[in-house]
């Protein structure tokens, strides 16, 4: 099937951490800590469902059930760290 690229980009603009680009070194810190511990459960395997559950407060903290969509797009889109986020069983 192919990806629709509206729905693609909305994907990887929801994937953004919540406050967005924050300033200050304790805002970064905070960034790279949060998107550092994305992708170790990435490269751990942890099932999409459980990404959005486990890092829905930092990606986007409003809807787990899109992220948890958006999480599948990107994967399947081959974009970023999530193309090692494994397939649906």
């Amino acid at each position: 099937m192919p990806i629709d690229g509206r729905k693609l980009h909305h994907a990887s603009m929801t994937m953004l951490p919540k406050d967005g680009v924050q300033r200050g070194d304790k805002g970064v810190l905070d960034e790279v800590t949060g998107m550092t511990s994305v992708e170790q459960d990435l490269r751990n395997g942890v099932p999409r469902l459980e990404m959005a559950s486990r890092h829905r407060e930092f990606l986007m903290h409003w809807d787990e059930k899109k992220l948890a969509a958006a999480m599948a797009m990107l994967r399947d889109a081959h974009i970023g760290p999530f193309t090692q986020l494994p397939a649906e069983r």
